[in-house]
């Protein structure tokens, strides 16, 4: 965990691997986090893998987390910022032919048709809503590259066997259609927050506990979606045959201008008093942050074996 600066603004990520899954050695711990930062502010992620599902081989829900960690990562790395040489890439910030769940909003369209859209080449600008695109584009690359491992791993007779018992039986009373079935999901959490008006471009899929304060705002918290992301196994006849279904993510696309801070944790994380706890950030002195970082050291349940992240970004007045 390292403390980054940039342009007054300061962001930090802390992580803690729970007590319930010591015996899980060969694994990460189920939360995956970062924070990327740009010449006009900065883009940020947070997922938390599901505890209470079951993994075969490779795949389980930690594994999905952070897989969409990691493919969140390489399409800003490798489509959206830069090119081939290293260079800031002018590509544009929405592309429909791509972007297919969902399809762009009307708010979105009109942003990036707007005169200029303040350009994303811009040295002082983040691309409005770039978040949805990128969201977009490392779900296809998950997508794409589980498939193909999964191929891999089903190729051998062992594992086709230990795939079939992980199924379980299931019945789909709207399409009245049975099979077996085995869920791997999370709940993820991205933004954009650009130094340009100090604007906030957010989507989230599940119980990510998320602060905003605006200056003209009190603080609003996101912590009742109770949506997660899944991957599923089914199969059918008998379980001969097996596939990686990938349904689309349900989220609600936010955006919010001159804030303050953000913060996001996963479950995990249970404070003393949240609203209290997040709102040490507000005034943007350093006072208010060094009593926020103190609160981490202590103010928390250290009793809870889940495993804990936390991220928060500041603008230092």
């Amino acid at each position: 965990m390292f403390p980054m600066h940039t342009n007054h603004l300061f962001a930090e990520v802390l992580f803690a691997g729970g007590r319930r899954h010591g015996l899980r050695e060969d694994e990460l711990c189920e939360d995956a986090a970062g924070i990327h930062f740009l010449d006009g502010g900065a883009i940020f992620f947070l997922a938390d893998g599901t505890s209470d599902e079951a993994g075969i081989g490779p795949f389980s829900s930690r594994c999905l987390a952070n897989s969409l960690g990691y493919y969140f990562i390489e399409s800003c790395l490798e489509n959206h910022f830069f090119d081939n040489n290293g260079r800031r890439s002018p590509k544009k910030i929405v592309d429909e032919d791509q972007a297919s769940f969902p399809p762009p909003s009307p708010l979105l369209r009109r942003l990036t048709m707007e005169e200029g859209a303040d350009k994303a080449s811009s040295a002082d600008s983040v691309p409005p809503l770039q978040i949805v695109s990128i969201f977009n584009d490392a779900w296809k690359r998950l997508s794409q590259a589980w498939e193909k491992e999964f191929g891999f791993f089903i190729a051998k007779e062992e594992n086709r066997e230990q795939a079939r018992k992980a199924l379980a039986p299931y019945n789909d009373p709207k399409n009245n259609k049975s099979g077996h079935l085995l869920n791997f999901s999370a709940t993820f959490c991205a933004g954009v927050l650009g130094h340009k008006g100090r604007s906030l471009d957010l989507v989230k899929i599940g119980d990510i506990d998320v602060a905003i304060k605006t200056k003209e705002n009190s603080m609003r918290r996101l912590n009742s979606h109770r949506e997660r992301l899944f991957v599923q196994l089914i199969s059918c006849d008998k379980k001969e045959e097996m596939k990686l279904v990938f349904p689309a993510p349900k989220y609600k696309e936010r955006s919010y201008e001159d804030v303050e801070f953000v913060v996001a944790k996963s479950d995990g994380v249970k404070l003393i008093n949240d609203d209290l706890s997040f709102n040490l950030l507000s005034g943007g002195k350093k006072e208010n942050l060094l009593r926020f970082r103190k609160l981490l050291t202590k103010g928390y349940d250290k009793n809870i074996g889940d495993d804990k992240a936390i991220l928060y970004l500041m603008y230092m007045e």
